[in-house]
């Protein structure tokens, strides 16, 4: 997840979650919209910038059997700077209802992923 920057009605660059607290707290306050990470791409870029991409490696912290090693890790969300440095067009599509693309990473937000759920299929009947 990350937050859209925008420019001229073209996304510029995802700013990942782990940067977020660097990123200045004047741009933060102006981004609006957030990556719910669904991604389209070509065929062939996506063939041409995954092998871009793995020159670019974040270094992070994760626990590994118990132990926190850091090891590298590749941010799909990276594709959109190497896209844009290369001249292509990156776009994104703003849901109405920001529950229709809702992330599930922990028991609580599961939980209001089930309601939400429900009231989806009351409404529907």
């Amino acid at each position: 997840y990350g937050a859209i920057e925008i420019e001229d009605g073209r996304v510029k660059r995802i700013i990942e979650w782990k940067y977020w607290k660097d990123y200045p707290s004047e741009k933060q306050r102006e981004l609006e919209i957030f990556n719910a990470g669904i991604y389209t791409f070509k065929r062939d870029s996506l063939i041409k910038y995954i092998e871009l991409l793995k020159r670019h490696p974040h270094i992070v912290e994760k626990e590994v059997g118990g132990k926190k090693e850091l090891i590298e890790e590749f941010f799909i969300t990276d594709l959109v700077e190497l896209m844009n440095g290369d001249g292509l067009k990156v776009g994104c599509i703003v849901v109405e209802d920001e529950r229709e693309v809702m992330g599930v990473d922990t028991p609580s937000s599961l939980h209001l992923v089930q309601k939400f759920y429900e009231e989806f299929r009351r409404e529907k009947r």
